[in-house]
C-alpha cells in the first residue's frame, strides 16, 4: 500500500449513470475527488445530480432547496425507486470501490468493538 491522502484521489466511474452523476458534480466543483462525494455533503451532491439527470421531482422537506443527508438517507429507506435511493446506492457503490483495496483483509477486524466505537465517535 502506498501512503498518501487517499481522500484527494480522483474518482473513477464504473457505468454511464455514474459518469453522468460525476459529470454533473464536476460542472459544479471542477475536479471531483472521493472526499467530495464520500461525505454527507457528497450524498447531497449525488442526490441533486440524480434529480437533475433523471428529472425526478425532488423530495419535499428541503430547506432553502437543500435536503440534508439524514433526510436523503430516510427517503432512500422508504422509497427504493426514488432519487434518494439512487443517490444512496451510488454513494455505497463508490464507497465500496474506494475502500475495496483494504477491506477484504480487514473483515474480522471491522466487527470489533474498537472499530465500531471509532466509527460511531466520528472524531
Amino acid at each position: 500500500m502506498v501512503e498518501g491522502e487517499d481522500g484527494h484521489t480522483s474518482l473513477a466511474v464504473q457505468n454511464e449513470f455514474e459518469g453522468a452523476l460525476l459529470h454533473h458534480v464536476h460542472s459544479q466543483l471542477g475536479r471531483v475527488s472521493y472526499e467530495a462525494i464520500l461525505s454527507g455533503s457528497g450524498l447531497v451532491r449525488l442526490y441533486h445530480a440524480v434529480v437533475a439527470i433523471t428529472r425526478m421531482a425532488p423530495a419535499t422537506g428541503a430547506t432553502d432547496g437543500v435536503l440534508p443527508p439524514e433526510a436523503i438517507r430516510n427517503f432512500a429507506a422508504i422509497g427504493p425507486g426514488g432519487a434518494a435511493a439512487q443517490a444512496a446506492t451510488a454513494f455505497c457503490r463508490l464507497l465500496g470501490c474506494h475502500a475495496g483495496g483494504i477491506i477484504p483483509g480487514m473483515g474480522r477486524l471491522i466487527n470489533r468493538k474498537v472499530f465500531r466505537r471509532g466509527f460511531e465517535a466520528k472524531g
